[in-house]
């Protein structure tokens, strides 16, 4: 009896692993806080092997995805753990279509709420706390994937929820660097299945025309933007305020033009193979 119980109390002293998820966030930090020590950084040489090494603990977390005209290879959405550009991009596995047109982002409701997390604060991007709000804000888009532009949104996409679907959502977006009279060209969606997420980008089918009443709101706003900053440049250079206030008029035309282009491309030719395209790419998504 004595042996028995010596045991049983062994049992129960000894520590379980640690869950994947546990393991993957685990190893990513401290890896991350190795890249960008002051002292004796990781060498880029080995920063690369720490991506390898986080990328295999990620794939035991990340359920795999497959789909006709996809390449079985996949890669984590990981691109940098040094603090520069493409650092802090959202933890997934990332399947690219044979044409390298589609790609698909995994992830899942648990590394998706941590990775929100780091990015409530307003100096790290103010993004909204559920993952449904912001699947729907472009900045997510920006900070979660694209490393190198900006993922500005132009209209939401009306899409129908797959069966067993907890949500599904679609925009059509121009990824930028800079302000400019340009029509959209790409579709961002995303599905929610159970613990699942995933998140898609194609190139919209067809080129999209600009709209004449749309260039004329952009056309205006720019004008007097222009003017503004010209009377800046000329007699007000230094003056914070002034200066803030001709880029917002700017900005504000910005705005006014994709949100013009929202409200009339539903009577343009292009819109119906729109709407198409985007519940392919939804149903796509599982």
């Amino acid at each position: 009896m004595k042996t028995l119980l010596a045991g049983l109390l062994l049992v129960t002293v000894v520590p379980a692993a640690a869950a994947p998820l546990d393991a993957y966030l685990s190893a990513r930090d401290r890896d991350i806080a190795a890249a960008n020590r002051e002292k004796a950084p990781l060498s880029e040489k080995a920063e690369a092997l720490a991506r390898k090494t986080l990328e295999r603990e990620l794939k035991r977390v990340v359920p795999p995805f497959t789909a006709p005209g996809f390449k079985p290879e996949a890669k984590s959405n990981i691109a940098s753990l040094t603090r520069e550009q493409g650092f802090g991009q959202l933890d997934g596995i990332v399947y690219t279509s044979k044409d390298d047109k589609t790609s698909v982002l995994v992830t899942t409701r648990p590394l998706f709420a941590a990775w929100l997390k780091v990015h409530a604060a307003p100096d790290a991007g103010a993004l909204p706390q559920t993952i449904e709000a912001a699947l729907q804000a472009d900045g997510l888009y920006t900070q979660a994937i694209s490393t190198d532009a900006a993922v500005d949104k132009y209209a939401d996409i009306p899409v129908a929820r797959p069966a067993e679907a907890g949500f599904a959502t679609a925009m059509l977006d121009l990824r930028r660097q800079d302000i400019a009279r340009d029509m959209p060209n790409e579709i961002f969606a995303a599905v929610i299945r159970g613990d699942n997420v995933f998140i898609a980008s194609q190139p919209v089918a067809m080129v999209l025309k600009p709209i004449a009443a749309c260039e004329a709101v952009f056309d205006t706003a720019q004008t007097k933007a222009d003017a503004a900053m010209a009377d800046y440049q000329a007699h007000h250079v230094g003056d914070d305020a002034i200066f803030a206030a001709a880029q917002k008029l700017s900005n504000d035309g910005d705005v006014a033009h994709r949100r013009c282009i929202a409200e009339k491309l539903k009577d343009e030719a292009g819109y119906k193979p729109l709407l198409s395209q985007a519940q392919t790419l939804v149903d796509l998504l599982k």
